[in-house]
C-alpha cells in the first residue's frame, strides 16, 4: 500500500488521479477517521491556509496513524510553486514517521515550473514575477526557494542538484529543470528519506514499480451528464464572459458570515429554481473581500451556499474549481470518502462517491486551466442568469 498526504482536496485528487493512470485502486479521504484498504490512500488534510502550528499538529497525529499502518512507501503532497505550510507539514510528516530525512522536490517541469539554481520559474519567468505573484491568498516577493520556505541552507537543510553527493538526514531540497532530473530523483531517493512534492516527482516513482495504462480518449460527453452545479472563481467567470451565452448565477456573500435580510438565502433559492429548470447551473459566489481568508470564512459560507441550493435541488455532479473550496464543500456535506474515475487531464480528475448513492465531484486546481472543450459543453442547455448586487 502507498499512503499519500495532501494538503488540500485537488493535491489529494491529483494524485488520485496519477494512482489510476496506472491502473491502481485507490480512494481519497478528506477527514478522518482514516482507513486504510486499497492499493493507494490519499488523505486530504486540509492544512494549506491554517497557522504553520495547527498545521504541523494536525499533520503529525496523520502521520501516526499512517506508521500504524505499515505503508510499503509514503508520499508528502505539497504545492508546486510552495504555497502553504510547506516545511511545517513536511517536517511534522517526517517526524511523526520517524524518518531521517526528507527530500522535497518543488515544481512541475513538465508544466513549466522548475527549480534552477535555488530560485523556482514558472515559464521562464522568476516566481515574483509570474501570474502566481498576483494570487490574494498567497501573495510572493521573491522566487528564491529557501527564502519562500522561511530558510536558510545549514547542516540541516541543503538545496541539491541532480549528480551532487545528498546527505544523509535533514530536509534536502531537489533542484529539477526538466523532466528528466525528476526521474533522477526517484531513482536517487536515499533510504528512509521521506519524498515530498508535487504530481510529477509522485508519478515518477509510482512509474518505477507500475507500468501506466494506455491513454484514455476524450470522455467529456459522456461523462458529463444529468443536474450539474458548477462553483467556479473569477478567473473562470472572466472567461465565460466573453461569451454573453454562457450561464452565470451570482450568489454575493457578506465578508463578515451576516447575511442580513436572508439575502444569501433567497440568492440561494433562486439558483436552486433555475437548476432545477435547466439542469446544469455556473455558481459564481462573490464578496467585497481582498486579500487572504486566513480563517476561511468565506469559504465556509460558499459550502454553506452548496449545501442550501442542494437541499433544495438534488444534484447528480458537483464541479468545483479550487482545493480548499472543494474540501469544505465536502466535508460540510458529509461526503469524506472518493474514489477517481477518470483522469480528464492531469490534475482535474472526476470522483465518486464511496459511501452511497452516486454522486460525482470533479475538481480543478486554481491555477490550472480546463480541458479543452469542457466550459462549451457544461455551458449546453443552460440561461444566462446576472448578478445583482444587494
Amino acid at each position: 500500500m502507498i499512503a499519500v498526504v495532501a494538503d488540500d482536496f485537488t493535491g489529494a485528487a491529483e494524485l488520485a488521479g496519477v494512482s489510476l493512470r496506472f491502473g491502481l485502486r485507490c480512494e481519497l479521504q478528506s477527514g478522518g477517521p482514516f482507513e486504510a484498504g486499497v492499493d493507494v490512500i490519499v488523505l486530504d488534510t486540509n492544512t494549506r491556509a491554517e497557522l504553520p502550528a495547527v498545521a504541523a499538529r494536525c499533520v503529525a497525529e496523520v502521520a501516526e496513524t499512517v506508521r500504524s499502518w505499515s505503508p510499503e512507501w509514503v508520499y508528502k503532497k505539497t504545492d508546486s510553486v510552495l504555497r502553504g505550510n510547506v516545511v511545517e507539514e513536511v517536517q511534522a510528516f517526517r517526524d511523526g514517521l520517524r524518518s531521517r530525512g526528507a527530500l522535497l522536490l518543488p515544481g512541475n517541469p513538465a508544466r513549466g515550473r522548475v527549480v534552477r539554481d535555488g530560485r523556482l520559474l514558472v515559464n521562464g519567468v522568476p516566481l515574483d514575477q509570474s501570474e502566481f505573484a498576483e494570487d490574494p491568498e498567497y501573495r510572493t516577493v521573491s522566487s528564491d526557494v529557501l527564502r519562500l520556505l522561511g530558510l536558510q541552507g545549514g547542516e540541516d537543510v541543503r538545496l541539491v542538484r541532480p549528480g551532487e553527493p545528498i546527505p544523509e538526514a535533514g530536509l534536502v531540497i531537489a533542484e529539477a529543470r526538466e523532466p528528466d532530473d525528476v526521474d533522477w530523483w526517484a531513482t536517487h531517493l536515499p533510504e528512509g528519506f521521506v519524498p515530498a512534492g508535487a504530481s510529477e516527482f509522485f508519478a515518477a516513482l509510482v512509474r518505477r514499480q507500475f507500468a501506466p495504462r494506455p491513454p484514455q480518449k476524450s470522455l467529456l460527453p459522456e461523462v458529463f451528464q444529468g443536474r450539474i452545479l458548477i462553483i467556479c472563481g473569477t478567473r473562470t467567470q472572466e472567461q465565460l464572459r466573453r461569451n454573453p451565452s454562457v450561464p452565470l448565477c451570482e450568489v454575493f456573500l457578506s465578508e463578515d458570515g451576516v447575511d442580513p435580510g436572508r439575502k444569501v438565502a433567497d440568492q440561494c433559492q433562486r439558483a436552486a429554481e433555475l437548476l432545477h429548470r435547466f439542469h446544469r447551473l455556473f455558481l459564481v459566489p462573490r464578496s467585497g473581500r481582498k486579500g487572504r481568508d486566513r480563517h476561511g470564512r468565506l469559504t465556509y459560507q460558499i459550502a454553506e451556499v452548496v449545501q442550501q441550493v442542494i437541499e433544495l435541488c438534488p444534484v447528480d455532479e458537483i464541479i468545483v474549481e479550487g482545493g480548499s473550496t472543494a474540501s469544505t464543500i465536502v466535508r460540510s456535506l458529509g461526503w469524506l470518502r472518493w474514489e477517481p474515475v477518470t483522469e480528464l487531464i492531469p490534475g482535474v480528475v472526476r470522483l465518486r462517491y464511496c459511501g452511497g448513492p452516486s454522486r460525482y465531484l470533479t475538481v480543478k486546481p486554481g491555477s490550472y486551466g480546463w480541458p479543452q472543450g469542457m466550459l462549451d459543453l457544461l455551458a449546453r442547455g443552460c440561461v444566462s442568469v446576472a448578478g445583482n448586487d444587494p
